[in-house]
């Protein structure tokens, strides 16, 4: 007589899934199979580390949809066990491994059995996936609701011409693209390329950047940025992803993108410049900071020159001193370091509230010291004003210089 436990993956004595089954693969064998389907398919649509020590409520509520996504496969491995227990009964031949057949020829059902089982295996990876996506999907509808109007309103105008496309994945992923991509198999767009973009959206042509909220923007709007960022990706690209690069352009808060920090770091709130001055003025602890505040400084210039700028020019008020204050860099480096042109200047004059006779002044200094003098007294500015100066939305301002204070915050976390 076959025992309960041979019968069904799950074991009532133990309350655990067994590790073996008369029929194939345990549960708990296929969950570990899948398990790298469902953790990439988290990780990429949420943003998250998943990491067992990352305490961030982001990477929290991805774990919950982890676990959620694991009962929901749970529930269907129970199906597969029925089904499974159906087909090696007797009425499907039995544990008989051989069958007399006209010509004498021997079919092995036992043979069939395993591969439908292999097929299942198969089969339920895809649906593992499927059932991932979806989990997150309805996770980001749940949090961010206006992200959710976007994507519609985009999956609708791609749907709506024929010159876009959007379509599912086998895993069951929305993808999109021109048309012709679709049907020419075109090679997706390099992840590493979606990522660069997203952190520094620089080359996204001027003119295609929307200078409106996403409830005002039109079909020629949508058409221009559209071309702009599909041009640029030059293959297709998961719908998400292209979410990611057009939220911070029309005002839209996107999903802070966490994944590529560990979340371990005993982050109390304070700056990296907080990080790295002391808080007690012995001789020992001014030495500390000074060298604490030059490897900050080397982390600083190895950011890109967007972040730099979003973070240096909205730094706290004073704090900016801790530099030159501590022999790490003068002013006039400071102000090389931002690489400002001639225009972000004038933009910066035409923005900032200054007497008659300064603005002349800044006018029609040559030199890049004198202009950058005449600024440093403004500092810290307002992100509006850094946007006009960088040509973009204050929305991205915001989004450069939280991701140039992780990064700086990642970097100094080594030298505590």
């Amino acid at each position: 007589m076959t025992s309960r436990s041979e019968q069904t993956p799950y074991s009532t004595e133990s309350g655990h899934w067994s590790t073996t089954t008369a029929s194939g693969p345990s549960a708990e064998a296929l969950l570990q199979e899948v398990a790298p389907v469902i953790a990439g398919a988290v990780r990429h649509k949420l943003r998250v580390t998943l990491s067992a020590s990352d305490h961030r409520e982001q990477n929290l509520d991805a774990q919950d949809v982890v676990s959620e996504i694991r009962v929901k496969l749970l529930k269907k491995l129970s199906s597969f066990a029925a089904q499974s227990a159906g087909v090696t009964g007797d009425g499907a031949g039995g544990n008989s491994r051989t069958e007399r057949v006209e010509g004498g020829i021997e079919e092995r059902p036992q043979e069939r059995i395993e591969e439908r089982i292999e097929d299942r295996i198969k089969d339920f990876r895809a649906y593992a996936a499927t059932v991932s996506y979806n989990c997150c999907n309805d996770y980001l509808r749940a949090r961010h609701p206006e992200r959710t109007s976007l994507k519609n309103c985009l999956r609708r105008f791609m749907e709506k011409l024929p010159a876009y496309a959007v379509w599912e994945s086998r895993e069951g992923d929305l993808i999109c693209g021109l048309s012709g991509w679709r049907t020419q198999k075109q090679p997706a767009a390099d992840p590493a390329l979606v990522a660069k973009l997203r952190h520094d959206p620089s080359e996204i042509t001027v003119r295609a950047v929307p200078r409106k909220h996403l409830s005002a923007l039109n079909a020629e709007d949508w058409q221009t940025l559209l071309d702009s960022l599909l041009g640029h990706l030059g293959g297709p690209v998961p719908l998400d992803d292209l979410i990611s690069l057009i939220a911070p352009l029309v005002g839209v808060e996107d999903i802070p993108d966490i994944s590529e920090s560990s979340g371990d770091e005993d982050d109390d709130g304070a700056t990296p410049l907080e990080t790295a001055q002391s808080r007690e003025p012995s001789a020992y602890s001014i030495q500390l900071a000074a060298e604490r505040l030059t490897l900050l400084w080397a982390a600083i210039r190895q950011l890109l020159v967007w972040h730099r700028a979003a973070y240096l020019l909205n730094i706290p008020d004073g704090e900016l001193e801790a530099f030159p204050y501590y022999g790490v860099a003068t002013r006039q480096q400071i102000g090389e370091a931002l690489e400002l042109k001639d225009e972000q200047f004038d933009a910066a004059w035409k923005e900032l509230q200054i007497g008659a006779d300064l603005r002349e002044q800044a006018r029609t200094a040559r030199r890049y010291a004198k202009k950058f003098a005449i600024l440093w007294e403004f500092l810290p500015l307002e992100d509006n004003i850094i946007a006009r100066m960088l040509k973009v939305t204050r929305p991205q301002v915001i989004g450069y210089r939280n991701k140039a204070v992780e990064r700086l915050k990642r970097h100094m976390k080594c030298v505590r």
